[in-house]
């Protein structure tokens, strides 16, 4: 059925966003920027799922108070 063919893209694409919300807390500085203004891309595409909002959201506001100011201009523009 298309559900069983379906399946492993939809593993795919939620593996792809747990690595995203993974990123945004590595030990690098131009990572979290990079994946942060990879999620405003996709917001702006209307890519994110409805599920995925308010993690997206707490994910920037979290970061606004990052210690690199790449990342908290990243997040500003993700909220923005």
């Amino acid at each position: 059925t298309t559900s069983d063919a379906n399946a492993p893209l939809l593993r795919a694409k939620q593996g792809f966003l747990d690595l995203l919300v993974d990123r945004t807390h590595d030990v690098s500085a131009f990572t979290r920027a990079r994946v942060l203004q990879t999620w405003s891309t996709m917001a702006e595409k209307k890519a994110i799922p409805l599920s995925h909002w308010l993690v997206v959201a707490d994910l920037g506001i979290g970061r606004l108070g990052d210690k690199a100011a790449l990342v908290r201009k990243a997040a500003m523009n993700l909220l923005a």
